[in-house]
């Protein structure tokens, strides 16, 4: 069965003298122990937990939110009592193991420990837990001791939870069980008291309520949530300040991205196409294909700021939530994690405490750290001046060593220079990066986005390919609105030939991304590589009122199916449209595939002329993996010993395109090759393919 890690709450309980019991009187202790059962099954159904395994006497359970947890162990302990049955309860919050049908790690171990130290019909917890209810009202504790438990690398704080006990403790005579009914016969009384009282009082608010009602809409239509945020308007009068509109922007759409009771949310490109825009709700969501928007404004006066949102119904245009902010502008990192969970509250959904504490992790307290973070980040989105952006996040990060996002972020950039902008080689760049991408994760071990860049560097630095599939499907798990997360899981499985389930993923991203002439490209290929043809075509054809930059997909397309004529008239068109964007020289992709197209055209001038550019090209960047794509065109044309030459070139600068091996189309004629299969090997593929074939035997 597949491993699934992540954060729970885990309860081990256990009865106080069974085993001596069990010696006294064996067949009372075995219904002792059949009661104790059908109390845990119960009690732990109803506050969603799963009951793990039984152990003897012992119980193993576990719960999204240490919150359940503790209310469940309440209620355990009290209707055990009625039993006169003695419990030791222990709960420990960790990042577990969920294997099949078991649960592992520390937290299991931490758990049992507690259970053992707490008196009995007691409840120990660790200080992890503690943290989540220490501003909870209805809990209360006492700090026990900190001690060294055994296994257990740390020391654990131990708190013993306090509670009201429903129970007499006088009740010991041979009436205790005539009394406990009788309590249990005037609970059902009083609740069906109050069921009459509350469908009295249904009935008469439903025949007073009146068509136009000033009440807001809380109920949508009964189809899945799914939800655009707008970009913020700028109300300050100052666009120097546009920078916090569109953070304030992104981080909301980060926040609800982690909840995954959002069948999607629109990512940041879709959203931001329309700043300023003049269209109404209804057409923004028709356009978005969404039932939900989110629109706001922000306002910054002196040391205060304004802030409104509204969340609307897309169909009616009503609003179902809104709020205003007047606080000191430091209060923006709780005002945006406020948002996210008023939204959520507002629909209806019910986030687990482990999804409340991700969405209101700010990784930063501190509000200039904060800023020059969402500079760096405006700088990526509007012009890519890396050093700038460098420049900025080490400022942040001066102030605030510990700013997990702003590790990930430094990661990632120095990535993109090196797979992008090609001031530095791929190799030093993920070698400056790694570091980052580890302390971010250190400080938040369930930042999404700094997993999903470990996995980058697995996959692209280390050609550790099992590494980064986990670490690329954890990061789903945790993020799965992601697009930046989706589009990984989606290349990776690519790479490695499962394109049906590749397919997924590419579907998902059109659905986050609907205006991104991007998501109609890799949508469009995923259906070529699972062989519907006609519809990639009709995809890359519907992306061209997106971007021109869908002339180089239908090139390709038409490459593919043996009609080089138009191939070379789409590259043509998408030259032009290249030129006219960025005027600068086309990636080496781009020069590669024109020399192909032009040379299977029977044009040879046209071609070299392409090759030559490619070749002038691969002397003045890093990046772009020269090499990789001489060795595809010298493949695409039969040139079979030139090909494997720039192969092991790439090989030799540790070109990140090699991990396309693969599943290229243009390297078919090396396949059968002993040293292409060598090179397979060197490069990870075969390590990959003999740990699939294991896990599928298994």
């Amino acid at each position: 069965m597949p491993e699934e890690r992540r954060l729970a709450a885990i309860m081990f309980t256990d009865i106080v003298g069974y085993t001596a019991l069990m010696g006294k009187d064996e067949d009372k202790a075995f219904q002792i122990l059949k009661i104790n059962r059908k109390i845990h099954a119960q009690q732990i159904e109803k506050y969603n937990g799963i009951l793990v395994k039984e152990m003897g006497d012992g119980i193993l359970a576990s719960f999204d939110s240490a919150i359940k947890a503790i209310e469940c162990a309440i209620d355990i302990q009290n209707e055990a009592k009625w039993e006169n049955i003695a419990l030791r309860i222990g709960i420990h919050e960790a990042d577990v193991v969920f294997e099949g049908s078991d649960v592992l790690g520390d937290g299991v171990n931490v758990a049992s420990r507690l259970q053992e130290l707490a008196k009995a019909g007691g409840i120990n917890i660790s200080g992890a837990v503690y943290k989540e209810i220490k501003n909870k009202a209805g809990f209360k504790t006492e700090f026990i001791k900190e001690k060294k438990l055994k296994n257990v690398d740390d020391p654990v704080k131990i708190y013993e939870v306090e509670f009201e006990e429903e129970y007499d403790k006088s009740i010991q005579g041979p009436d205790f069980q005539e009394k406990k009914r009788n309590k249990k016969l005037f609970y059902i009384l009083i609740a069906g008291v109050l069921v009459i009282i509350a469908t009295i009082i249904l009935i008469l608010s439903n025949f007073l309520k009146q068509p136009g009602s000033s009440e807001l809409s809380k109920t949508l239509p009964e189809e899945k949530i799914s939800i655009a945020v707008l970009p913020f308007d700028n109300l300050s009068g100052d666009p120097a300040l546009d920078f916090m509109c569109d953070g304030l922007t992104e981080e909301i759409i980060h926040h609800l991205s982690i909840i995954k009771e959002f069948d999607r949310v629109i990512s940041r490109n879709s959203a931001m196409s329309f700043k300023n825009t003049e269209k109404t709700t209804p057409e923004i969501a028709e356009q978005l294909n969404v039932n939900t928007i989110l629109e706001g404004s922000y306002r910054q006066y002196g040391e205060r700021s304004r802030i409104t949102a509204q969340l609307i119904e897309a169909k009616t245009d009503r609003h179902i939530w809104s709020e205003n902010y007047d606080r000191p502008v430091g209060d923006i990192l709780e005002i945006q994690s406020d948002i996210a969970i008023k939204i959520a509250q507002s629909l209806k959904i019910e986030l687990d405490l482990s999804t409340e504490r991700k969405i209101e992790n700010a990784s930063t307290i501190n509000h200039d750290a904060y800023v020059l973070l969402k500079k760096a980040e405006y700088l990526f989105w509007n012009g890519g001046d890396f050093d700038g952006m460098i420049d900025l996040i080490k400022q942040s990060l001066e102030i605030d060593p510990n700013y997990s996002n702003a590790y990930r972020f430094m990661g990632f950039a120095y990535i993109l220079r090196g797979s992008w902008v090609g001031d530095i080689s791929i190799q030093e760049a993920i070698r400056v990066a790694r570091p980052y991408i580890e302390k971010s994760l250190e400080l938040d071990p369930n930042n999404a986005n700094g997993i999903q860049e470990l996995g980058v560097i697995k996959f692209w630095g280390d050609w550790n390919f099992i590494e980064a599939e986990q670490l690329y499907k954890k990061a789903y798990t945790l993020n799965p609105n992601d697009w930046w997360i989706n589009y990984h899981n989606l290349e990776f499985l690519r790479k490695v030939g499962q394109h049906e389930d590749a397919l997924i993923y590419a579907e998902k991203i059109m659905d986050l991304e609907p205006l991104n002439f991007f998501s109609y490209a890799v949508l469009g290929f995923a259906y070529y590589y699972v062989q519907d043809k006609q519809k990639a075509f009709e995809i890359f054809n519907n992306g061209l009122k997106f971007e021109g930059a869908l002339y180089f997909s239908l090139a390709f397309w038409y490459y593919l199916e043996g009609n080089f004529e138009e191939a070379c008239n789409n590259v043509n068109l998408g030259f032009d449209w290249w030129e006219k964007k960025y005027n600068k020289e086309p990636t080496c992709f781009h020069l590669a595939h024109a020399a192909l197209y032009y040379y299977k055209n029977g044009d040879l001038d046209k071609s070299q002329h392409f090759l030559d550019r490619l070749i002038t090209r691969s002397q003045e960047t890093l990046v772009g993996s020269p090499n990789f794509y001489l060795a595809e065109f010298y493949s695409g044309i039969g040139k079979i010993e030139e090909a494997f030459k720039w192969l092991e070139k790439a090989y030799e600068v540790h070109s990140i395109e090699l991990t396309t091996l693969k599943y290229s189309y243009l390297l078919q004629n090396l396949r059968n090759d002993p040293r292409y299969l060598s090179l397979y090997e060197k490069i990870g593929f075969k390590a990959y393919d003999e740990y699939i074939e294991k896990k599928n035997n298994e």
